[in-house]
């Protein structure tokens, strides 16, 4: 970044330093141009009104030695009369020149030809003037039919360098003045470049808006900081899922485990004998229930597994949560019947894009939870419907309720309120943990309300137009 800055600065002082010298030069050329021009329009003015009052013979070394310039005296005829430089009688007829040719039509004019050797060019100004002449007879006596005016033109060249020829006259001490000066500017624009990179390379990475830098790059540091907060949170995340992931590894093996002993061990007493033959039965059904309990466990990881898994939204389809709720509800009957628990069941047809199992799955967890941690002689009722455009799914029941320091963690898996009756009951804990993950793929929200032996309500509210 330093050598970007400082690239930039030497390119930007190089172009400028340049183009101020060129412009100057320009400038310069431009004012000794209009002054030659200025003065030899001045000179020409001058000779023609000498010539006037004292006639051409005046225009000679004499004058035209004190006029910076060439002069030259042209008749009508273009024949040249008089020059500073040249023997006039040696020069070509100038009639032609187009200065000449103006001052003789229009009173003045004016060209500048360029030398064909690279070097000087040269202003023509000409100016046209008038001198009448008189003849006198023996006794000095004129008159108006002696009198003849002739009509001629003074013209005044300068030669001068051109704008490149200006240039190159002084380019040694030009040269000099533009290196001498880059050499300057660029050790300021190292020094300038120092302070400019030096707060940002203090810039303070893990709290980059601490010390204030410069007003122009507070966008930039938001944004770091915002990427800071974000890899924190991630980070932070990441943490949380390993420990999740520790802990659910540990708590399979050792629901796993459980069931597996008590299977082995009822199995090998009646492998080896050692039961009576009246504990054989009571042997042989701790064993089913162990089992039973063992397959629901399973299946419970494998729901749970499945829906961390977003290739199950591949599955959706329209799904009318009514008739999944009365499905239910014709399953579990049975079972509440058995627990002395009264269900019932009201709402409206609603649908909702979704894969019919995790619905399905969704509902049962939830009306089965109402269900197990219930009383003899309660109630649970299932409720769906739609609120201000959303759909809801809502369970009711009389149970044992949760207390409200385990509210926030009954949708972690395997975490029971009641782990006696969790076992009593056959309870995996993974029930509420399956709600969650599968509410979560559709983006639906899960909100728990209980109270202590007083009952349990959860609701999973479905986004508007899923």
């Amino acid at each position: 970044m330093r050598q970007r800055i400082f690239r930039s600065f030497a390119i930007l002082i190089i172009v400028a330093i340049v183009l101020t010298f060129a412009a100057m030069e320009y400038i310069s050329y431009q004012e000794a141009y209009a002054n030659t021009r200025s003065w030899a329009e001045e000179d020409a003015e001058l000779l023609a009104e000498y010539i006037e009052e004292y006639g051409v013979e005046a225009v000679n070394d004499s004058t035209a030695g004190i006029i910076q310039g060439r002069v030259t005296l042209i008749a009508s005829d273009g024949t040249v009369l008089y020059d500073s430089d040249e023997d006039s009688s040696v020069m070509e007829n100038h009639l032609e020149r187009p200065e000449v040719q103006d001052a003789f039509e229009t009173g003045y004019g004016s060209a500048t030809r360029q030398s064909a050797t690279f070097g000087s060019q040269t202003y023509y100004y000409a100016y046209r003037t008038a001198v009448t002449t008189e003849d006198y007879d023996e006794e000095g006596l004129t008159s108006a039919a002696d009198t003849t005016t002739g009509t001629y033109v003074i013209r005044i060249s300068r030669t001068m360098d051109t704008v490149i020829g200006e240039v190159l006259s002084r380019l040694g001490v030009a040269g000099a003045l533009i290196i001498i000066l880059i050499l300057l500017e660029l050790l300021l624009a190292r020094s300038v470049t120092g302070r400019i990179v030096e707060p940002i390379n203090s810039i303070n990475l893990a709290n980059p808006k601490s010390e204030p830098v410069y007003e122009e790059l507070d966008p930039l540091l938001s944004r770091i900081e915002l990427q800071n907060n974000q890899i924190r949170m991630q980070m932070d995340e990441l943490k949380q899922t390993d420990i999740i992931r520790r802990d659910f590894t540990a708590n399979v093996s050792h629901e796993l485990k459980t069931p597996l002993m008590s299977i082995s061990g009822y199995a090998e007493l009646i492998e080896n004998g050692l039961a009576k033959e009246e504990d054989i039965p009571e042997f042989a059904s701790r064993i089913h229930s162990e089992s039973v309990r063992l397959k629901n466990l399973v299946e419970d990881i494998i729901r749970l597994s499945s829906l961390e898994d977003k290739e199950r939204r591949r599955n959706e389809e329209s799904v009318d949560l009514y008739e999944i709720g009365e499905e239910v509800i014709q399953t579990l009957t049975p079972y509440a019947d058995e627990q002395g628990v009264k269900l019932d069941f009201s709402g409206e047809h609603v649908t909702v894009l979704a894969s019919k199992q995790v619905i399905f799955e969704m509902i049962y967890n939830l009306v089965d939870n109402a269900i197990k941690y219930n009383r003899d002689g309660g109630s649970a009722a299932l409720t769906i419907e739609e609120r201000d455009g959303r759909h809801v799914i809502e369970v009711i029941d009389t149970g044992i309720g949760i207390a409200e320091e385990d509210q926030d963690r009954v949708f972690e898996r395997f975490y029971r309120v009641d782990k006696s009756h969790s076992r009593e009951t056959g309870g995996t804990g993974l029930g509420l943990s399956i709600v969650k993950h599968a509410a979560a793929l559709y983006g639906a929200d899960v909100s728990i309300i209980s109270k202590l032996n007083l009952g349990t309500k959860v609701e999973v509210t479905f986004p508007a137009k899923i």
